[in-house]
């Protein structure tokens, strides 16, 4: 394993450009990624606020958390060579080896006391802010809009 300290801070990708290219690169879908965040959650709930790591320390949580979620949603045998590779386009090098990820991945079972099981009641939670204001603005056009959305619809023409 590369030593997680050498990888310097300029060259390592933002947490939010790491993510979107591991998420391309592997074709990771919608439900995946919530169920992800779900245990995301779950992990911040478990480790201490203090506690610190290495520069690319959040990188690895995603990636192994990422992994773990695809594995467990989609019984996938979805090698960790393919991941590395995934990775490697994500973080712009080779930073992490099928051993590497490995060891993640047992890491972060330990940490989430090896229960992958979703409950309805953490989809919703974990969504709340999400949803909060599309149920807002749901029910803003339900009291307010709906006779402006009437008029929307009748001043709409179709034209060949």
């Amino acid at each position: 394993m590369k030593n997680p300290d050498r990888i310097t801070i300029n060259r390592l990708p933002t947490l939010a450009t790491f993510i979107i290219r591991l998420i391309h690169a592997s074709g990771i879908n919608t439900g995946t990624f919530v169920a992800t965040v779900i245990y995301l959650a779950r992990l911040k709930k478990r480790l201490s606020p203090t506690t610190t790591g290495s520069q690319c320390s959040a990188h690895r949580i995603i990636l192994s958390v990422l992994i773990l979620t695809f594995k467990y949603l989609h019984d996938s045998n979805c090698s960790n060579k393919s991941w590395v590779q995934y990775c490697s386009y994500a973080m712009d090098g080779n930073y992490f080896s099928s051993t590497d990820i490995t060891k993640m991945e047992i890491q972060t079972l330990c940490l989430l006391g090896w229960d992958l099981s979703l409950a309805e009641e953490e989809l919703y939670f974990e969504l709340e802010p999400l949803l909060a204001p599309i149920r807002q603005e749901f029910s803003r056009q339900r009291t307010h809009g709906s006779a402006a959305s009437l008029s929307n619809k009748e001043s709409f023409s179709y034209q060949k």
